[in-house]
């Protein structure tokens, strides 16, 4: 029997970095509402605009998952991955940016005590006023708090699957799309409206990127422009993205212009 297949965070320290395999590229995953109606599978990953598959297939006969659903998430496989979502990631160091103005006695500005202060991200080490308080409150925005985490595990195979990764991901995803909406309009001193359509970009499988779904869609229109310019062949023509290439060059389909 072989031995179990490291976590995703093992395999990343022992110096094989698990990227996500081409197969993930072509998820076309909206954050509207149940996953059965919100996935899909692209024939060009590049090409949002081209043929895409239901990921859920609703038959006569009764109902399955497309056949990429029991591909690999990543290569090498992992048998976990611990995943937190961006821009929940970096929602907190945004908002004390955002908020750099506030200072203690201002209107609308709510610090909290903090008996050790050493290494917090929102202190002024050269302002003794500062020290020893937490900005809670500015604007009407409260402090987010820690990054939600969340463990996909392998069921099936001894890898995680796409399958398990989208299943699981998906419902924890929606549970916080208040917060993400929070976190894509912090800049814009409020939340993007409650109604507006996300999609996940899964270029490193331990921290998806939501965003707009206007904004990635133009990110994929953008790649498919790209390569439809480039030499096909012969002798100058660039090399064509091999495997694993696509997660090199989307990795930010998902990051604010």
């Amino acid at each position: 029997m072989s031995d179990p297949l490291p976590s995703y965070s093992e395999s990343s320290r022992a110096g094989r970095y698990p990227r996500t395999t081409d197969a993930v590229q072509r998820l076309f995953w909206s954050l509207q509402g149940p996953l059965q109606a919100n996935v899909f599978v692209l024939e060009d990953p590049a090409n949002p605009d081209g043929t895409r598959e239901a990921y859920f297939r609703q038959t006569l006969s009764g109902t399955s998952w497309h056949p990429i659903s029991q591909e690999p998430l990543t290569q090498p496989g992992v048998s976990s991955v611990a995943v937190e979502a961006s821009p929940l990631a970096g929602w907190l160091w945004d908002w004390i940016e955002y908020h750099e103005h506030a200072a203690p006695g201002e209107d609308g500005c709510v610090y909290e005590r903090v008996a050790d202060d050493h290494g917090d991200e929102d202190q002024d080490e050269d302002d003794d006023e500062f020290r020893g308080l937490k900005l809670m409150r500015c604007c009407n925005q409260d402090r987010p708090g820690p990054t939600p985490t969340f463990v996909v595990r392998a069921s099936d195979q001894p890898y995680v699957t796409i399958h398990d990764y989208v299943t699981t991901v998906h419902p924890w995803l929606m549970g916080l799309r208040t917060e993400i909406l929070s976190a894509l309009g912090v800049f814009d001193g409020q939340p993007l409206p409650a109604e507006t359509k996300l999609a996940v970009a899964v270029n490193a499988a331990d921290q998806p990127t939501v965003n707009t779904e206007e904004e990635w869609l133009l990110n994929q229109r953008s790649q498919h422009r790209t390569y439809d310019n480039r030499p096909r062949g012969g002798a100058g023509a660039p090399e064509q993205p091999g495997p694993g290439g696509m997660d090199r060059v989307l990795w930010m389909m998902g990051a604010p212009s």
